[in-house]
């Protein structure tokens, strides 16, 4: 509820009912209007102002229900909160979050494994809602995205319904995707790329046969043009940033060093 966190049951081996339920309360930090994420043996859960997320899990030592909190450690990655969460169980146990300023939290998490991260995800444009279908190798990651592109809708903001690809691609660098709202074309050699109106005006990255290509801008028509190729990839750029742990070399007749 929005000031505690209860349990309810019927009893030992008995089924709930309105004449048996018994209700227990476990903490008193309440929670905000998102529908909670059943998560492996855990519940996930954002708290009131929906900027800390706590995991609601049953804890041997106290034999009780623990809600500590997932956020501790970076309480700026939900911003001024989150909106909306979608929870996806393939290939890994990621919950995904949208932020009220209309950026990405995303939270991997392992729990038998103690594993548990978190990444920022944004866009050229705004995340307003994320939802996950479930699929056969892998859970599809779909978002609304609100847009401002300069050649389209006369730069009036659109929203574009929108997909993640797939994180395994195979061991074709040809197949690799790595752009926003992009496509691919997939037939025989080229220079002509068509089918990106919905981009027009902006400059695009292309992948050629598994080759970086220069860059390009979609003419009205929604057409670049680019060096031959059979298969390409070709969508809004993006900056992969990562900060790694603190690294250890061991040299030769030397300490480790940190």
């Amino acid at each position: 509820t929005s000031g505690a966190e209860w349990t309810l049951e019927g009893g030992t081996d008995e089924p709930l009912t309105p004449s048996n339920v018994l209700a227990e309360q476990h903490s008193t930090y309440g929670s905000t209007n998102l529908q909670a994420t059943l998560a492996s043996e855990s519940v996930l859960f954002f708290q009131r102002g929906a900027e800390k997320m706590r995991e609601l899990a049953y804890n041997w030592e106290s034999d009780s229900y623990v809600a500590p909190d997932m956020t501790i450690l970076v309480p700026e990655i939900t911003g001024d909160g989150i909106t909306d969460t979608a929870y996806q169980q393939t290939p890994n146990s990621i919950l995904w979050c949208v932020r009220e300023d209309g950026e990405l939290a995303i939270f991997v998490y392992e729990r038998k494994e103690l594993i548990t991260s978190w990444a920022r995800l944004i866009t050229d444009g705004l995340f307003e809602s994320v939802a996950v279908i479930s699929g056969s190798a892998e859970d599809q990651v779909w978002v609304s995205v609100k847009r401002t592109m300069a050649g389209v809708n006369q730069g009036t903001a659109v929203r574009y319904i929108e997909y993640f690809s797939a994180r395994d691609f195979g061991t074709d660098p040809c197949d690799a995707y790595f752009v926003d709202s992009g496509i691919t074309y997939d037939s025989g050699a080229t220079t002509t790329i068509t089918g990106l109106t919905h981009l027009e005006a902006e400059t695009v990255a292309v992948l050629g046969d598994g080759v970086i290509q220069t860059s390009q801008i979609v003419n009205a028509s929604g057409e670049i043009t680019i060096t031959s190729a059979a298969t390409v990839q070709a969508g809004l750029p993006f900056t992969v940033q990562m900060k790694t742990m603190p690294l250890s070399f061991l040299g030769a007749g030397t300490s480790i060093l940190s």
